[in-house]
């Protein structure tokens, strides 16, 4: 008589876990969407901060040689004069801690939310 390697109880239990993860990932990000806002950085000081959810049309602001767009869906950069591009190629900003950041400009573009999750970044059991 051969014995089964994985039996139902098996299973059973591997969904369970399964499922725990999934729910620990998902359900702090559903509490955490409130009060976003769009924060831009020069030389190292905040010259700029936008509510998100307050705004109801795209406007673009310039710092240095980086144009900015920040709008309700989010914020990106559109043009930078740096050679890499990284900045542009982040695309559009949307959650909590999405950042954007053209170094030899000094200028960095960030998500910021009033309302996290306390400020969890991850949890070890």
């Amino acid at each position: 008589m051969k014995r089964k390697i994985i039996t139902k109880k098996d299973i059973w239990i591997f969904a369970a876990l399964l499922s725990l993860a999934v729910a620990a990932v998902f359900v702090p990000q559903l509490f955490a969407d409130g009060g976003r806002r769009a924060v831009v950085i020069y030389n190292g000081e905040p010259v700029l901060a936008l509510e998100l959810d307050k705004l109801d049309a795209v406007k673009t602001y310039t710092f240095a040689s980086v144009e900015v767009e920040i709008g309700p869906d989010g914020a990106r950069v559109v043009k930078s004069d740096c050679k890499d591009q990284i900045c542009v190629r982040s695309g559009l900003l949307t959650k909590n801690g999405d950042t954007a950041a053209c170094v030899p400009e000094k200028v960095v573009l960030k998500i910021v939310s009033e309302k996290t999750a306390q400020d969890v970044d991850a949890v070890v059991y």
